[in-house]
């Protein structure tokens, strides 16, 4: 298997649906179509193209019929959706039951050869989860029902995931040796292959379970998410993901602050490259109250990387665009949240 895998954390997530970007080949991304709304675990069937492929995956919604599967308070943790009013819910690690893993037949097959991103948001489920894992990830086949435990994967996290507050968006970049029909999400490795860490020793399952949330493959497009091994040149735009702020606030909220060493990693190291930092908004509020926001928060990542990393100030730009250049629609919950982002342009290496 021909494959690129980045095994990181990303910064900052969009699913690129605007004009000009590339189209999501996942149908029903966010999890928010349904024939009926859950009312226990294991009913992943009731959305709208996803398929459960081993064992019982959970639907989670608002309008779910029992606690237990309800948002943001149920059986697993509590987390509200990433965007929407809905999440899916996997196990990907247990010590006495298999791994989890649902799946979907995409809009259009992938292409042997051509660049593709994927990704996906995930937290950690508090009171499921003794321990946190590595290894969740995407497979793409054409023979789902056999391919959950072949210990192959096209992209997964090498770091294990363990918080639990806040989504963290995982994937990369990959090219297929063939064309793919269906796309998997899950750990497809064993215990012995899957690091874990112990996270809350009072939980009495000795499990990982993550929340899924923002399932997004497309073919490379002009921005990407950023990452360790993403290629730096003049003109590139790249997206911060987990750089978050509260509603209508320009404060990074600390989750925010370790996902900016990164990029403080990545100045240091090329020392002449000089960035463009910009915020952007949805269209809730006026024009001017949003392009005032979006510099405000362009701002704070610039202000943290001068004030507590020592990068010079002349290496870095704030740039507000507001409402005004949308990677999606913002006739949806889901819609907006992507376009509420941080970017980063490379002016100069």
């Amino acid at each position: 298997m021909k494959q690129t895998v980045l095994g990181f954390i990303l910064l900052f997530a969009a699913l690129y649906n605007g004009v000009g970007q590339p189209q999501n080949l996942v149908p029903n991304p966010g999890f928010e179509v349904m024939d009926s709304c859950p009312k226990t675990f294991g009913e992943v069937h009731r959305l709208k193209h996803w398929e459960n492929y081993h064992y019982t995956p959970d639907l989670f919604h608002e309008c779910a019929a029992t606690k237990y599967v309800k948002i943001p308070i149920n059986f697993f943790g509590q987390q509200m959706p990433a965007s929407g009013k809905g999440y899916a819910g996997i196990t990907v690690y247990h010590q006495k039951y298999p791994n989890e893993v649902i799946g979907v037949a995409l809009k259009e097959p992938l292409q042997k050869g051509v660049s593709y991103e994927a990704r996906i948001k995930v937290s950690l489920a508090e009171r499921y989860s003794k321990y946190a894992t590595n290894n969740l990830g995407f497979l793409f086949t054409n023979k789902p029902r056999e391919a959950y435990n072949g210990k192959k994967v096209h992209i997964r996290t090498t770091e294990v995931i363990r918080e639990t507050k806040e989504w963290v968006t995982i994937g990369g970049v990959f090219v297929p040796d063939k064309n793919y029909r269906y796309m998997m999400i899950g750990n497809f490795f064993d215990h012995e292959h899957t690091k874990r860490q112990v996270i809350n020793s009072t939980v009495k399952y000795p499990a990982a379970y993550y929340y899924i949330d923002e399932v997004y493959v497309a073919k490379q497009g002009k921005r990407m998410s950023f990452s360790s091994g993403v290629a730096i040149k003049p003109g590139k735009i790249c997206c911060l993901d987990n750089v978050l702020f509260d509603f209508d606030k320009a404060s990074l909220k600390p989750f925010s602050q370790k996902e900016l060493l990164k990029l403080a990693k990545l100045l240091r190291k090329e020392k002449h490259l000089k960035i463009q930092i910009a915020g952007h908004t949805d269209n809730i509020g006026t024009e001017k109250d949003n392009l005032d926001l979006s510099l405000r928060r362009a701002q704070a990542v610039v202000d943290f990387l001068v004030n507590h990393e020592d990068i010079k100030p002349n290496r870095l730009q704030a740039k507000g665009r507001g409402e005004r250049q949308p990677v999606a629609t913002n006739q949806t919950a889901s819609g907006r949240a992507l376009n509420r982002r941080v970017e980063f342009e490379v002016l100069t290496k």
